[in-house]
C-alpha cells in the first residue's frame, strides 16, 4: 500500500494519469479492523494492478528485471515467450521506454501477469482450506 503514496503526491499526478482510482481504494479501507481477510486479500490485489497502471518508466523496468528472475513457479515464460521479455527490456534505455508503445505493452504485460498470479491463487486457496493440517486434532 506504501507504493501507491509516490502516485498521490500532486506533481505525479499529471505525469501518471489521475489518481481517483487509487483514492477510491483507499477510501475502502478507512475501518482496517473491521475488514475481513478475503477483503483485505482482495484491496491488497487491487492496488498492485493499480501500481502497475500509474508507475512510472523506472518502476516499470525494475517490474520487468524482476520477472526474469522468478522462481519456475511464476516463470514469464509460463504465459509469454521469452523474447517478448527480452524485447521489453530492450525497449528501456536512459530512464526511459524509447516509445509510448514500449510504456504501454509493458503495462498490459505486468497487468496480465499479476492477474494470473490472482487467479492461481484464487484457483488454488480454496483446496489448500479442504487439507487436513497436521497440527489439527
Amino acid at each position: 500500500m506504501q507504493n501507491i503514496l509516490l502516485f498521490l503526491d500532486p506533481p505525479c499526478k499529471t505525469a501518471c494519469g489521475g489518481t481517483a482510482s487509487l483514492i477510491s481504494l483507499l477510501d475502502q479501507i478507512k475501518d482496517p479492523e473491521e475488514m475481513e481477510p478475503n477483503n483485505a486479500w482482495e484491496l491488497s490485489d487491487l492496488f498492485k494492478i493499480e501500481v502497475i497502471r500509474h508507475c512510472d518508466d523506472p518502476y516499470l523496468f525494475m517490474l520487468l528485471k524482476a520477472q526474469a528472475k522468478l522462481d519456475s513457479t511464476h516463470k514469464w515464460d509460463k504465459h509469454f515467450p521469452g523474447d517478448c521479455l527480452e524485447t521489453l527490456l530492450k525497449s528501456y534505455t536512459c530512464g526511459k521506454f524509447i516509445d509510448c508503445y514500449g510504456r504501454l505493452e509493458a503495462r498490459r504485460f505486468l497487468e496480465y501477469l499479476e492477474q494470473a498470479q490472482i487467479d492461481e491463487y484464487r484457483r488454488d486457496a480454496p483446496k489448500s482450506s479442504f487439507v487436513e493440517k497436521p497440527w489439527s486434532l
